[in-house]
C-alpha cells in the first residue's frame, strides 16, 4: 500500500511553461512583469467662473459722461437761480438788490453742483469695481444725499420762499445727477462689450 502511494505521486510537468497573457494597457500591451497599477485620473477641474459682466465698463466713456453731467447740473443751478430771481421774485442765494444774477454765491452754487456730479461719478466707479448691484447701491446713496441737500436749506435763516425754492432746486439737481449717470453707466458697459475686451 505504501509502495502504491509512492508510485502514484504526481510528477511535475517538464515541458516549456505556458506563456502568460500580457496585460492590456490603455494604448499598448505591457508584459505582466512591467505592468504598473495606475491611479485613476483626477476629476476634471471646474472652469473658473467668468467675471461679472456688470463690473465691466469703459472708464473713458464713464468720465466723459460725468463731465457732461457736471456741465448740465452747473447750468441747471444757474437757470434755477435766474428763474427764481427774475421770474418769481424769490431772493435765492443773494438779496434782491443784487439783481437777477445775484452775487458770487450763484457761481459758487453752480460750481458746487458740478463738483457733486464729478464726486458722484467717482463714487459710482468705486462701487462698480467693488460692489455687486453697484447701480442700485449708488442710487440709494444718492437718494439719501439728495434728501440731506433738500432738508438743509429749510434750516437756514432766510425767507420761506427762498428755503422752499432752494430745496426744490437741490432735489431737481440730485435727481438729474442720478438719472444721467445711470444712463452713462449703461453706455459705458455697452462700449466695453462692443470693444470685445
Amino acid at each position: 500500500m505504501a509502495d502504491e502511494r509512492r508510485t502514484t505521486r504526481f510528477e511535475p510537468v517538464t515541458g516549456p511553461p505556458e506563456p502568460r497573457r500580457p496585460v492590456r494597457d490603455s494604448f499598448r500591451e505591457v508584459p505582466p512583469e512591467t505592468a504598473v497599477l495606475r491611479e485613476p485620473p483626477p476629476p476634471p477641474r471646474r472652469p473658473a467662473a467668468p467675471p461679472d459682466p456688470s463690473r465691466r465698463f469703459d472708464a473713458t466713456t464713464l468720465w466723459a459722461g460725468s463731465v457732461a453731467t457736471a456741465l448740465v447740473t452747473g447750468l441747471l443751478a444757474i437757470v434755477g437761480t435766474l428763474v427764481a430771481r427774475g421770474l418769481l421774485g424769490v431772493d435765492v442765494l443773494a438779496p434782491k438788490g443784487d439783481g437777477v444774477w445775484g452775487d458770487a454765491n450763484t457761481l459758487t452754487y453752480a460750481l458746487t453742483s458740478a463738483a457733486c456730479a464729478l464726486g458722484a461719478t467717482g463714487l459710482l466707479q468705486l462701487l462698480l469695481a467693488t460692489t455687486p448691484n453697484a447701480v442700485r447701491f449708488f442710487s440709494w446713496i444718492m437718494v439719501l444725499l439728495t434728501a440731506i441737500a433738500v432738508v438743509l436749506p429749510l434750516s437756514l435763516g432766510v425767507s420761506p420762499e427762498a428755503k422752499a425754492f432752494t430745496a426744490v432746486l437741490n432735489l431737481v439737481i440730485g435727481v438729474v445727477i442720478v438719472l444721467l449717470l445711470r444712463g452713462v453707466v449703461g453706455s459705458a458697459r455697452r462700449k466695453w462689450a462692443e470693444s470685445g475686451r
